[in-house]
Parts: C-alpha cells; sequence; structure tokens
C-alpha cells in the first residue's frame, strides 16, 4: 500500500509526526474522501498531541478535530470517510461493561436490556432472575444488527407474572474475560413497567477523553445538526432514526 511505504520513507529520512500530520491535512482538504487520510491522521493524533493517558488525545485538539470532520460530513453526508473519522473521535475508548437499562414491562410482557458494549449472545452469560430465581429466556434483538448489539430484550415466561405482588428483578452479564456487572429493579404491584437506568452518566459514553461539560455541549450540537440532516437529505426514515437515536444516548 503506498501510504505504508510513504510511513517507511519518512522513517528513514527523519520526516517529523508534526509534518506529516499537516500532510494528511493537505490530502483531506482536496478529498474529504480520501479515507486512508483520515486513517493515517488518527494513528498520528496520540503521538502528536499526547493527553494524560497513553494512547490518548488533547481535549482542545479532539475538539478541533471534532469541527473539522464535521465539515466533511455535512458537506458530503453520504460519503463514508468522515463517517469513520467521526466515530473514532467520538468513541475514542471503549466503556466499561455495565447496564445503561433494564426494563420490565407487565404489558407487552416483555424485558429489555441495553449495555455499554455491544455483545454476542453467546460469549457472554446473560440471567434475570425475578425474587432470587432465574427465568429461562429467549433473546431477541434488533433488525440489521448482525449478531452483536448492546441491545436485547426477551418475552417473560407467561406464568412468571402471576399473582398480585411485588417483585424484585435483577439482571447480570458475564463476560469472557470475568468482567461482571449487574442491574436491579423493584416493581411494584401496581405498576404496569419500570426501569433501571444505570450508574454510568450518559455524557460519559459519548468520548470517554472528554470533559463532562464539554461533551454535554458536543453532544447536544451533534443531535440538532444530525437530525437537520436527516430532514434535508434522502436518508431513510431507518437511517435518520438510527442516526438521532446514537445522538441521544
Amino acid at each position: 500500500h503506498g501510504w505504508d511505504y510513504r510511513r517507511l520513507v519518512c522513517q528513514h529520512a527523519k520526516v517529523t509526526l508534526e509534518k506529516e500530520l499537516s500532510f494528511t491535512m493537505d490530502k483531506i482538504a482536496a478529498n474529504f474522501s480520501n479515507y486512508s487520510a483520515w486513517h493515517y491522521r488518527s494513528s498520528l493524533l496520540p503521538k502528536v498531541h499526547p493527553g494524560s493517558r497513553e494512547g490518548t488525545v488533547k481535549e482542545d485538539v479532539l475538539l478541533e478535530e471534532y469541527s473539522l470532520v464535521q465539515n466533511a460530513t455535512f458537506t458530503d453526508p453520504g460519503d463514508q470517510s468522515g463517517w469513520f473519522y467521526h466515530r473514532w473521535l467520538t468513541g475514542r475508548e471503549k466503556p466499561a461493561l455495565d447496564f445503561l437499562l433494564l426494563y420490565i414491562s407487565k404489558e407487552t410482557r416483555t424485558v429489555t436490556l441495553h449495555l455499554t458494549q455491544q455483545i454476542r449472545i453467546q460469549e457472554v452469560e446473560l440471567t434475570v432472575r425475578m425474587n432470587g430465581v432465574p427465568l429461562s429466556l429467549g433473546y431477541g434483538m434488533l433488525p440489521d444488527t448482525l449478531l452483536c448489539s448492546p441491545l436485547w430484550y426477551a418475552d417473560i415466561p407467561g406464568d412468571a407474572l402471576v399473582g398480585d405482588c411485588d417483585n424484585e428483578w435483577k439482571a447480570t452479564v458475564r463476560s469472557l474475560d470475568g468482567t461482571e456487572a449487574h442491574a436491579d429493579l423493584s416493581v411494584k404491584a401496581s405498576e404496569q413497567k419500570a426501569r433501571f437506568t444505570g450508574n454510568i452518566p450518559r455524557n460519559h459514553l459519548f468520548s470517554c477523553e472528554l470533559s463532562a461539560a464539554r461533551t454535554s455541549v458536543v453532544g447536544r450540537k451533534e443531535t440538532t445538526k444530525v437530525v437537520d440532516q436527516a430532514t434535508n437529505t434522502n436518508w431513510s426514515p431507518k437511517t435518520s432514526g438510527r442516526c438521532s437515536r446514537a445522538c441521544c444516548l
């Protein structure tokens, strides 16, 4: 690949990383669709502008990059190169495995589980207990999620909701490396639905490298602009809905 050869030549020629970062900007300015330039830029930023922890990037630089990629995505929203870089910027670190939502609905007799990470149901141990008794559940997910999803749902067995009494629900997920997370929820007899909304602030999921205040501001701007973009382009309702939902997490 030409870019790999360039990196080799630059290494032997003692070309500085700062000059290479500037070179990627020239290539991106000439063509927003230059995926290789975006990718090379993502590998250079942690080295040229390192954050407080290894592999991270300074907050001010991340915000500048966010403005840069916005110009690309709104100039040509159909091009994937800018969107891949956008995703890299807004998801710089993988959040710890935890529950964002445990939702019980007596009306639809369903339990919904939303996690901080995408999982394959075959690769984790996911259990739901009611009053200490594990339920036998067949989990499903949204269409088009290719077997890996952060959002799962299941039908509650018919005999589980018999009787008029309060119930204690507990969901547990355990990954292959032994990481474990729990969600506890009390559902009163008079309630038709109840939810546990997790322990992780939602703005921390936008980017673990941005401060909570700046993340909140960027998140609100992102939601507004994506909705506007969906309105003014030919995106399908499904695409618009998925983008809007992702911005609101």
